[in-house]
């Protein structure tokens, strides 16, 4: 909505400034005419040009979140990790689910969900690359596990639900 809001600004923008300088100047006017219409050319060349940076579906398998550190906030828990992309695009969105399980015993497999909130990253990842992030999940501190701690009967699990990519894995659009 606030995009719309500004494109109605701009074009008010131009129209008032195109009026003021017809009633000012026809020469003027040329010139200010010129102007936009270079502009607008411009402008919608780089519009062209963004569509070849469509996005791509990427397999969900192909990247990997790591949990290193969770930490209780007013909000939430905020979660701090590594996306790992292992994808042939390089990454750009993903939608991932953090899923909070307790174990009968530390290191055991048979765990039971406490807690899950979705969450979405949105972070240019290079492909075969890692890089951090920290994601507030909407979870009660109540619920914290710490990863850290070894001996915690709690663990997260993230599930990657989907990913969004570049299609072109270079910067220069190619």
């Amino acid at each position: 909505m606030l995009r719309v809001l500004l494109v109605c600004a701009g074009l008010v923008a131009i129209a008032v400034v195109l009026w003021s300088s017809w009633r000012v100047d026809r020469r003027l006017f040329a010139f200010v005419l010129a102007v936009v219409v270079i502009g607008a050319l411009l402008f919608g060349v780089g519009y062209w040009r963004t569509a070849d940076q469509a996005m791509v579906v990427i397999a969900p398998d192909q990247v990997r979140l790591s949990v290193e550190q969770a930490r209780g906030m007013e909000t939430g828990i905020r979660l701090s990790g590594r996306v790992y992309n292992q994808s042939a695009w390089p990454v750009a969105l993903i939608q991932g689910r953090a899923v909070l399980q307790e174990c009968t015993a530390p290191g055991q497999d048979a765990c039971r969900e406490i807690g899950s909130a979705a969450f979405r990253v949105r972070q240019h990842v290079p492909v075969g690359g890692s890089y951090p992030y920290s994601q507030v999940v909407r979870l009660s501190d109540s619920l914290l596990a710490d990863p850290a701690t070894p001996d915690s009967n709690r663990r997260w699990h993230i599930e990657v639900l989907s990913v969004s990519g570049y299609a072109s894995n270079t910067r220069d659009g190619h």
